[in-house]
Formats: structure tokens, sequence, C-alpha cells
């Protein structure tokens, strides 16, 4: 190795030494000038000495000194990507959070004190959601309905009787912000007015989740006082109207559970579940989408929650189908957790 190799090296650690140290210091600005000028700079340099390209690329097992280029820029580019997109998924998350404030400070309505509080998050159910209210309250419960932006019917005319009765709160969110906002937000509205209440049910307004089936939820935290989260399984009871190619997906995904995350579960995104709410603290979701399912479901895994699966009847008609996951949804979510898990910061 020549004198100029060497100078040419330490040159380029003590760069990327001070690189680090500007990231570390949040000048982000800052370090993409300089990585940009570098980049342009050795590309430059080494255009003027070919022969010291290739014996440059060689140190690192390459053949040619070009190859070493292309990975650099290879490496840079993924690097910017990764940036453009947590500076993109934090200005989401301020959106989101600056809309859900807005939608709770606006809340219509307030209910007694329960022990059990549903919240049930409506996107577009606008044939389904006044009934499915209507049906948890027939079985002695109390609810908190989150719009979430696109119902064309007026829900706070259609559910003047049950505010007025203490028996629903209705927030609307002024944005659609997906369904784990909608979720959080009644958490948000429960552990701000109503404290005192012990546990809080996801139910969907679609019309596919039976009320009835909530005292199996409700057995299983007075069998094991220790349990955090109890979940709902289509597997362990039955499914009215589930196609056989969405049971190969349930499959992949119940794979995908056991492989990546080591939660062992028969069913995995079920929309059913039962959560005590001194456990809502540790289930901070920032997936809005529609990997949000499965990211509760790491978190649970990661925090080793006690939970629990009963059996559920889940009814599939054709409007829910309409409305629920495609197949090709899978890969998006495993790329949000992927994302998540790994790069977000």
């Amino acid at each position: 190795m020549t004198r100029l190799e060497i100078i040419i090296i330490v040159t380029w650690v003590v760069f990327m030494l001070f690189a680090l140290d500007l990231y570390q210091r949040k000048k982000f600005t800052f370090l993409h000038f300089l990585i940009f000028g570098g980049g342009v700079g050795s590309i430059v340099f080494f255009w003027f000495n070919n022969d010291l390209l290739d014996r440059f690329g060689q140190i690192f097992g390459l053949a040619r000194g070009a190859d070493l280029i292309v990975y650099l820029a290879i490496i840079f580019l993924t690097y910017g990507y990764i940036e453009m997109r947590n500076s993109l998924t934090k200005r989401d998350e301020e959106r989101t959070q600056l809309a859900r404030s807005l939608a709770l400070h606006n809340a219509s309505g307030d209910v007694s004190w329960e022990e059990i509080i549903f919240v049930i998050p409506s996107y577009g159910e606008d044939e389904t959601v006044v009934r499915t209210v209507q049906w948890v309250i027939d079985a002695g419960y109390v609810a908190i309905v989150v719009d979430d932006g696109q119902n064309k019917v007026n829900l706070a005319t259609s559910l003047t009787n049950q505010i007025s009765a203490q028996q629903v709160v209705l927030i609307t969110h002024p944005i659609n912000l997906w369904q784990w906002a909608a979720l959080q937000t009644g958490a948000d509205w429960i552990l701000t007015h109503s404290p005192q209440t012990q546990y809080i049910v996801h139910f969907d307004a679609d019309g596919q989740h039976d009320v009835r089936d909530i005292a199996q939820f409700v057995d299983a935290f007075h069998t094991d006082p220790e349990l955090d989260i109890v979940l709902g399984s289509r597997i362990l009871w039955s499914t009215t109207g589930m196609e056989t190619h969405r049971r190969r997906h349930k499959r992949l995904q119940v794979l995908f559970m056991r492989i990546f995350v080591w939660l062992h579960l028969t069913d995995t995104n079920n929309g059913y579940r039962m959560i005590k709410v001194s456990a809502l603290h540790k289930l901070k979701i920032t997936s809005n989408r529609m990997a949000h399912a499965s990211q509760l479901e790491n978190l649970i895994a990661e925090y080793n929650l006690h939970y629990q699966e009963v059996p559920v009847t889940i009814a599939y008609t054709d409007y829910s189908k309409d409305k629920g996951q495609k197949l090709t949804n899978m890969f998006s979510i495993l790329g949000e957790l992927f994302y998540k898990r790994w790069f977000y910061k």
C-alpha cells in the first residue's frame, strides 16, 4: 500500500467520523451536504486517477474501483430514502396528533361510569354503524363512536337519543386518520374522562362482531386477573362466510407471527379484543394503516404482556368483505413492520 493510498483511507475515515458526529448532534442538513460534497469530490478525484481508483477498490476485494462507487451510491441512496421517509412519517404523526386533539376537544356526549366501555371506529359504515351501536347498548354497555372522517350520514343526528341518555360519546376526526388512530382517540377519552374504567373493548362497526361473545372475554379476565389483553380468535370458534383464500392468508399471517415475533396465536389481525386500561400505556401504536394490528401483537411480545385468545364468531357478509383487507396487503404490512422496527427513529 502506497503512502497516497494510506492518506486517502485515513482522510476518508476522518470524514466518516466527523459525519457521524454531525449525525448524532442532529445536524442533518450539514451532514447531507458533506456526504454529497464528499461523494462528488471522490468521483472527480478518481476521475483523474483511474489506476488509483482500481487499487482503492481492490482494498475492499473488488476487481474494479468503479464498482465501489456504485455500491456506495446505493448505500447513500438507501440512507436518503430512509431519512426522507422518517421525516414524512414524523409529519404524519404530528398531523394525526393535532387532528385527534381537535376531535377530543369537540366530542359530543358523556357516558356514566362503566367497568367496560366499547370503542367503535367507523369509516364509511353508513349502513351498519347505527345498528351496531344499538346492539352494544341493548346488551347493556356504553360506547365511544369515533367517526374517522368518511361517514356520509350525520351520526350526531342518528345517535341523538343515545348521546342524550349518556350511552354514547361521539368523536369526529376532521380527516381520515385510519383505524388505530380512531381506537387511540377513544382510549384517550377514557383515560381523561373515565379513568376508573377497567376494560376497553375494540369492536368493528361493520356488523362482523357478535356482542354476545363479550362473555368469553369477561370470563377470561375473571379467571386470570394477571391478563393484560384478551384477543378474539375466529379459528377457535366459528367463522361464517370466510372464503378459502382468506383462510390461507390467515395461516400465512399466523406463521409470520410465530417466526418473526415469537407470539403464538391461532388468529392475527382480529379487531375484536379487550384490553385492561392499565396496559394501554404500553400499547402505543405508530402504524395508523393496515399494519396496526400486527404492531399491536408485536408490542405484546416486546413487553411480555399477559395475553389469551378466546373464541369469537365472525360473520363475513358481502359488505364486510368489500371493506376487508386484500391478500396483497400482507406484503405492505410486513414492510411497514420491518421499517418501524429497524429504521424508524
